[in-house]
């Protein structure tokens, strides 16, 4: 029946090897792992119940001997075909769809037909769980909802009886499904083709995905039916242990009873039932305006009580603007004195002996630094080459990217930031008067319960901090207070004093100092909202902070964890430093805490885990997030790509420098060490290539066996170079080189082909065709039994030993479908940071790398350069990624994608199969970039290229403009994490 569980358990037998074919219907936000149900039988099974008067929610029982008339013929031949279409070469196949039961008299007529013996595993679930669900979901009340549970599986039970059987509990199957699937292959006679995919299968049986707790039948005004419910679940019960005649004979005396019932009054409770329902759900809805009027009212009168204070703080500010701008006249008039000073001294120094002979100097310098531009030209792209492909225009915007260095001496970070600010980032009545219709337009306002341990901070800083709460343009919000004891008196003067201004302000005093993490459990105790937000005492939030959070909530209502841009700010009020994130990406959480600020949780998944751990000062909040995630999904985590947080840059505090506090990265590593320990992966955190980043090392047993693919043609120099320099710098042990051989003509080439393969150095594999990147791998990796397959450039020099150990360990991990690696020019800039989609000077961009130039010891922006990271696409010019996988998406395109793109393609595919793509710092490498492919300038080339390019666009088009892990406040043309003017949200 529907809500009974019925999905899970078929996707545990899909993942133990049963067929049950392709064409599903969507999952969708009521049932995230999918439905398993087969479009083209429910289609059918819609279309009969139709026919017979019917539906899969009509409590009605069917005429007797309905499968035997001659209109029912033609849906039995379209079941048929269906069988044969889509299981017709299968030897163990399954279908599901929870009309059947109703419909089973029917399909057994067709399995004798078509010589196929069926089994059948009946899954039942409490009567009372499938009753709560289907209220809240198709608003039906308990007495319907209990007959349709009790028909379904009378009838189940009454059809397959004298067949291969086995009842499954789905609240037992939750609890262990080894058990219960393993009982059911038993007394099937079945043996499970894949009975090893245990990891996929705990992956899909997650307790938290159970709709309901398992719970009592509701009260009901029939009387009756509850009666038949209760005796049919005990029934139930003893036929999931072992059957007898007798408990079926108690079902029959059930099924005879409602069968008894007179099909009109049957027809009569029906339509009582949709009415009941209709007056329930209108019921509901005038509660709901109700519970809106009281809403409202409380917002005008908070709105009231808000405007008399600004008013009294508007009359102090006026106040005090009259005391600064004394104070600012007297400031200027100091200024121009001190001015006035300095021309002179400037005059003095212009008209030195000194200062002209020294100008030859300066003049020297600009012109070298002219000419350094010009030797870095083959570093980027060759000048022609880009002419050639795209245009003067193109050209020029390269040209002018290598010339930002001028900007960026005239014009200072910080200045571009403050313009950007000014424009895209600062709040207007105009903008205000927007966010409150949608706030009010909003259907659900949840509450939000800001909180805030304090301890001794500054009095103007906390007032600032209290005040940016206060000042939230979303109304349904609270503020937590717990002070830890502070020793400086006005910290309890100034907050006592705001809560008595503003009702939302909620304190306790706590009597003794206990730190952070047991300051935010307090505060955290004064919470009633649905979430909690995460803030210092010291801390602002931009008065559209929390409107922006309710409005995540409202778009995806399965949020468990928001997170948002952020920026500091100093002492002055002055914002800097702004760190706009990508979306949520575990490995790189794994590296350091990305959530940081601005961090949002669910309250009730806070409270599941236990709140804040004492132990973990420091990294309390990375070591809760950790926690969280472990019952939840990166499906329900949500991030905001705006600044919503502003953090204080002090002396002392993290903002201003990371390892301040060093106790932080150790309890931050703890908390690492302890995740791992409860999902059972025995990894090793080690310090990261700068303090304060962790380098996970994932587990590796046994050493999979590699197949190190290379391409080549002629080239033999830089061929040796590349072989020379896996053989001696490579620590991993289980490896074979497979060379490519793509119609070497070199004499000198076959000579060395020759000698490895002597020397069992290599295998050579031949290509007699014109060069096809694509072909040439796919046909590589089908000749090879190796569980990894790592694709790799002939102009690749390995410099780092633990390269293949690396991108092994990350390559096997299940949710990882490639991995890439940290490439170098020779003169020691990054040639592939990993690759971004849609970006690039070209009209149509499709991808590029990242970081591209930068020196090898830059830590990239904010750290990305040093910290391994989920992208959208790495380079197959050094790429490892499992055979399966490889099979799984079908390769490479070799139709359409012949050189160019074939590789973010692949990774495209990849990403669209559920896999993530990977990039790690901790394998390196040098990359002589396309040394062997010839000229590009080749007309027939630059064709090629032009018709790669559209059919990427074409192909990829939406997703290659969104790239999730590149904010869409930062800049696409040339993809170097600069601010975007404007941004692209």
């Amino acid at each position: 029946m529907h809500r009974s569980g019925t999905s899970l358990i078929t996707g545990v037998c899909n993942l133990l090897g049963v067929e049950i074919g392709s064409n599903f219907l969507e999952a969708n936000r009521d049932n995230e792992k999918g439905f398993w149900e087969h479009r083209a039988v429910v289609e059918v099974h819609e279309e009969l119940l139709k026919h017979l008067g019917s539906g899969w929610d009509d409590t009605r029982i069917l005429p007797e001997n309905w499968q035997r008339r001659e209109e029912i013929k033609p849906f039995k031949e379209k079941l048929k075909e269906i069988i044969t279409r889509d299981f017709g070469n299968c030897k163990l196949w399954g279908i599901k769809d929870p009309r059947m039961v109703r419909l089973l008299p029917l399909w057994l007529d067709v399995f004798a037909n078509s010589k196929i013996t069926p089994a059948f595993i009946i899954t039942w679930r409490n009567a009372a769980s499938v009753a709560l669900s289907l209220e809240r979901r198709d608003g039906f009340y308990p007495e319907k909802s209990l007959l349709l549970w009790t028909i379904y599986n009378l009838e189940a039970e009454k059809w397959t009886r004298g067949k291969a059987r086995v009842f499954l509990e789905y609240d037992k199957v939750i609890e262990n499904w080894r058990t219960e699937f393993f009982r059911a292959g038993e007394t099937l006679g079945i043996s499970w083709p894949a009975a090893t995919a245990e990891e996929e299968i705990n992956r899909l049986v997650l307790p938290e995905l159970k709709h309901h707790a398992k719970r009592e039948l509701p009260e009901t005004q029939g009387a009756k039916i509850r009666s038949w419910a209760e005796e049919t679940e005990k029934a139930l019960q003893s036929l999931s242990c072992s059957e007898s005649p007798e408990i079926s004979a108690g079902l029959d005396a059930i099924y005879a009873e409602i069968t008894g019932v007179d099909k009109n009054a049957l027809e009569f409770l029906s339509l009582w039932y949709r009415e009941a329902t209709r007056l329930h759900k209108e019921t509901a809805r005038l509660h709901g305006q109700l519970g809106d009027s009281y809403t409202e009212l409380h917002e005008r009168n908070l709105t009231v009580g808000k405007l008399g204070t600004e008013l009294h703080e508007r009359n102090l500010a006026f106040i005090k603007a009259n005391a600064d701008i004394a104070l600012l006249n007297q400031r200027n008039h100091d200024l121009a004195q001190a001015a006035e000073q300095l021309n002179i001294q400037l005059t003095v120094i212009f008209s030195s002996i000194s200062w002209r002979l020294t100008k030859p100097l300066r003049a020297a310098k600009r012109v070298w630094r002219q000419m350094h531009f010009l030797t870095q030209l083959h570093s980027y792209v060759h000048a022609w080459r880009v002419y050639r492909y795209f245009g003067f225009s193109v050209l020029a915007a390269h040209m002018l990217q290598r010339f930002r260095w001028i900007k960026n001496q005239l014009i200072s970070t910080r200045k571009d930031y403050q313009r950007w600010i000014s424009l895209y980032d600062t709040m207007t009545g105009e903008r205000r008067l927007v966010i409150a219709k949608r706030i009010a337009a909003m259907p659900r306002k949840p509450l939000i319960s800001v909180v805030m341990p304090v301890y001794n901070p500054e009095q103007s800083w906390l007032s600032s901090a209290i005040e940016s709460v206060l000042h939230q343009l979303y109304p349904t919000i609270e503020l937590c207070i717990a002070d830890d004891c502070s020793t400086k008196p006005h910290v309890r003067k100034t907050l006592e004093e705001y809560a008595a201004k503003d009702s939302r302000i909620k304190i306790i005093f706590r009597e003794k100092n206990g730190h952070i993490s047991e300051a935010s459990n307090s505060a955290l105790a004064l919470a009633a909202g649905e979430f909690v937000a995460l803030m210092d005492h010291d801390d602002v939030i931009p008065e559209h902070a929390l409107y922006y959070v309710a409005e995540e909530i409202n778009a995806h209502p399965d949020t468990d964890l928001i997170y948002s841009d952020e920026d500091k700010i100093d002492g002055d009020g002055q914002r800097f430093g702004a760190y706009f994130k990508g979306d949520f990406d575990i490995d790189s959480l794994f590296a350091r805490n990305i959530f940081s600020h601005f961090g949002i949780y669910r309250r009730a998944l806070v409270e599941k885990v236990g709140g804040f751990r004492k132990g973990f000062e420091g990294s309390q909040d990375y070591d809760l997030l950790l926690r969280c995630l472990l019952h939840t999904s990166p499906k329900r985590i949500r991030h905001i790509t705006r600044i919503l947080y502003h953090w204080r840059a002090i002396s002392g505090s993290t903002a201003t420098i990371e390892t301040n506090k060093d106790y932080a990265l150790t309890n931050g590593k703890k908390a690492l060490a302890e995740y791992f320990s409860a999902i059972g992966v025995e990894a090793k955190i080690e310090n990261g290539m700068r303090l304060g980043f962790n380098r996970i090392v994932w587990p590796l047993a046994n050493e999979p066996k590699a197949a190190i693919i290379i391409p080549t043609r002629n080239g033999m120099q830089l061929l040796k170079k590349c072989i020379e320099s896996i053989k001696e710098k490579t620590e991993y042990g289980n490896y074979e080189i497979i060379i490519v051989d793509n119609q070497s003509d070199d004499v000198e080439a076959k000579e060395y082909f020759a000698e490895l393969s002597q020397e069992k150095i290599a295998k050579i594999i031949p290509y007699d065709a014109p060069f096809n990147y694509s072909a040439i791998n796919n046909m590589a990796a089908g000749k090879t039994d190796a569980e990894i397959l790592i694709f790799m450039n002939n102009d690749i020099e390995i410099i780092s030993p633990g390269w293949l150990r690396e991108m092994a360990a990350q390559a096997v991990r299940q949710d990882v479908g490639a991995v890439g690696a940290k490439l170098y020019y020779p003169n020691d800039t990054v040639q592939h940071g990993g690759v971004m989609t849609g970006f690039g000077a070209a009209k149509d961009p499709v991808a590029g790398h990242l970081f591209h130039a930068l020196r090898r010891s830059d830590p990239g922006y904010f750290g990305r350069l040093v910290m391994v990271q989920a992208l959208s696409g790495v380079t197959a010019a050094l790429m490892a990624m499992r055979k399966n996988v490889f099979d799984e998406i079908g390769g490479f395109d070799e139709k359409n994608l012949s050189v160019a793109f074939n590789d973010v393609d692949l990774c495209l595919r990849i990403r669209e199969h559920g896999y993530r793509i990977i990039w790690t710092p901790y394998a390196e490498a040098y990359h002589h970039e396309s040394a062997t492919r010839g000229s590009d300038l080749d007309k027939n080339k630059i064709e090629r290229f032009k018709r790669e390019v559209g059919y990427m666009r074409e192909k990829w088009g939406k997703v290659l403009d969104n790239d999730p892990y590149y904010n869409p406040n930062l800049e696409l043309e040339h993809g170097d994490f600069t601010l975007a003017f404007p941004p692209r949200i």
